[in-house]
C-alpha cells in the first residue's frame, strides 16, 4: 500500500460509505481532489481483517496485468522465475475468484473496460476503484463523487501541514485556500512551502497574484508549484530538473536509481518531499502525483520553438535550474501519448520489479557512495 495523506482531513461521510458498502465502489472526482488519499487511508484500516490488501495502479490494462503478476509472485515467491507474467496474472485471477476476505484498490482507472475482466472474476472480495471518469460505471459499482473539501476543511489541511514542525503565522490561510480552489493537492503544496520557510499565507498569496488566473485543476496545482520551485531554485538548483525528469515516468514507486548519481540530486529529492511535491517510500523509490507530473512536463517559461531551436531565454532558464536533464521525454515525437505512456510503464516495471528481483539490492545508493548498489 502507498503511504498517502499523512495530514488527512475530513471525508468522514465517504469513509463511512466505504465501510457500509459490500459491493464495488468507484471514487470519482477531479485530479488532486484526494481520491487516492481517501482510498489509501481507508484501505490501510482494512489490513486488520482483510488479507491481502493490494494496491494496483490501473491506468491501463498493461498496468493491471503487471501488478496482478506481482500479486501472484508475492503469494508464491517460488513462481517468480518459473512462470511468465501472463501465467502469473492468470494464477492471481484464479486465486481471487476462489477466495474471500481480500481487498484490491484499482487506482486511477481511465477506461472501465480495462478492469472488466478482473471484475467479472472477482469472486467474494472487495474492490475499490478511483477514477477521474464519473460516467460509464453503470452496472459496475456504486459511484461516489468526491467534491473539493469545504472551506473550513481546506484551511484545517493548510494549518496542519504548515504547522506540523512548529507554530507558524497562518493569517490569510482562508484567502489562500479560496484562491487555490480549495483543491487539496494545491493547498498542501502551498502549505508545505509556507511551513518550511515561515512564509505567511498573505506573502505567498502575493506571489500567486503574479502568476495569472486560475483555470482547471492543473492550473490550480501549477501556480503554487511554480512559486515554490522558483524560490527553491536559488538554494537547490537540481530541484526543478529532478521533478521534470520524474514527470516522464509512471507516477508510483519510481526507483531513485533512474536519476543521475549526482550529489545534489539526493538533496533535491529531500526538498521536493519536504515541500509535498513527491512522496518518498521506505525502499528508496518515490511517487509523484499525476497533476504534478503534468505541470513538470511543461516547457520552461520563455521557451519558444523556431526552426527547431529553443530560445536563449529558455536555455538560460534550464541552465539555471540545473538542466543537465532531458528537456523532452524519451518517447517524445515517436508514438504520441500512447508511446510515452508505454515507456513510463516499462521503465517503472522493468527497474522496480525485474532489477530488484534479480539482484536483491535496494534501489537507493548507500550514503557516501554515489551510484553504489550495495546491499
Amino acid at each position: 500500500m502507498p503511504r498517502k495523506a499523512a495530514h488527512f482531513v475530513g471525508r468522514g461521510e465517504e469513509g463511512a460509505l466505504l465501510d457500509e458498502e459490500s459491493e464495488t465502489v468507484v471514487i470519482s472526482g477531479l485530479g488532486g481532489v484526494g481520491k487516492s488519499s481517501l482510498a489509501a487511508r481507508w484501505a490501510l484500516r482494512q489490513t486488520a481483517h482483510r488479507n491481502p490488501v493490494w494496491w494496483i495502479t490501473a491506468e491501463s490494462r498493461a498496468d493491471m496485468d503487471a501488478v496482478l503478476a506481482v500479486l501472484a509472485a508475492a503469494m508464491q515467491p517460488a513462481l517468480i522465475d518459473v512462470l511468465p507474467q501472463e501465467a502469473l496474472r492468470e494464477r492471481a485471477l484464479q486465486w481471487l475468484s476462489a477466495h474471500d476476505g481480500w481487498l484490491l484498490v484499482l487506482d486511477n482507472v481511465t477506461d472501465p473496460g480495462d478492469v472488466a475482466g478482473l471484475l467479472a472474476r472477482a469472486g467474494r472480495g472487495r474492490i475499490v476503484i478511483t477514477s477521474r471518469t464519473t460516467d460509464a460505471w453503470y452496472g459496475i459499482g456504486r459511484v461516489v463523487t468526491l467534491p473539493v473539501p469545504a472551506a473550513v476543511e481546506a484551511v484545517e489541511l493548510f494549518t496542519r501541514v504548515a504547522t506540523h514542525t512548529g507554530p507558524r503565522d497562518t493569517t490569510g490561510a482562508e484567502e489562500l485556500c479560496e484562491t487555490l480552489g480549495q483543491l487539496p493537492l494545491a493547498v498542501e503544496i502551498a502549505a508545505a512551502y509556507c511551513g518550511r520557510t515561515a512564509t505567511t499565507p498573505l506573502a505567498y498569496l502575493a506571489e500567486l497574484g503574479r502568476s495569472g488566473g486560475l483555470g482547471n485543476a492543473e492550473e490550480a496545482v501549477a501556480r503554487p508549484l511554480s512559486v515554490t520551485l522558483d524560490r527553491l531554485s536559488a538554494t537547490v538548483p537540481y530541484a526543478a530538473g529532478v521533478l521534470r525528469l520524474l514527470g516522464w515516468f509512471a507516477p508510483d514507486w519510481i526507483p531513485a536509481l533512474l536519476l543521475p548519481p549526482f550529489p545534489g540530486v539526493r538533496e533535491a529529492l529531500g526538498e521536493l518531499a519536504a515541500h509535498s511535491m513527491v512522496t518518498p517510500h521506505e525502499d528508496g523509490s518515490v511517487s509523484v502525483h499525476r497533476l504534478v507530473q503534468a505541470v513538470a512536463r511543461r516547457p520552461p517559461p520563455g521557451t519558444t520553438v523556431s526552426g527547431g531551436r529553443r530560445s536563449i531565454g529558455g536555455r538560460r532558464h534550464e541552465h539555471a535550474q540545473g538542466a543537465v536533464l532531458p528537456r523532452d521525454g524519451p518517447c517524445e515525437g515517436r508514438a504520441g501519448p500512447q508511446g510515452r505512456s508505454s515507456f513510463r510503464r516499462a521503465c517503472s516495471w522493468t527497474w522496480s520489479v525485474s532489477w530488484a528481483r534479480r539482484t536483491g539490492r535496494r534501489w537507493w545508493p548507500a550514503p557516501g557512495s554515489p551510484g553504489s548498489t550495495g546491499p
